[in-house]
């Protein structure tokens, strides 16, 4: 079984199977659109882990977390696939 994955920090989409691995991407943002397989899945996921992890309330991180998807997505409009 697979489902599909979405950071909320970034637009990647990615699909993953039941124990996270990675198996397709379905859409990559402007930053992380040069990697490839279980590297785009560990960078993206690190990357939105790196914003969730700083603290605050709920409120604070949804917030840091719109700033930096809305940063990206100024940069370049996703691939997608």
């Amino acid at each position: 079984m697979t489902f599909k994955w979405d950071s909320n920090s970034c637009q990647c989409m990615i699909e993953v199977d039941s124990d996270f691995n990675y198996v397709d991407w379905f859409q990559k943002c402007f930053i992380h659109h040069n990697f490839q397989d279980q590297t785009l899945l560990d960078t993206v996921l690190s990357h939105n882990q790196n914003l969730n992890n700083q603290g605050g309330t709920i409120e604070e991180i949804q917030a840091r977390n719109k700033a930096e998807y809305d940063r990206i997505l100024a940069l370049g409009a996703p691939i997608i696939k």
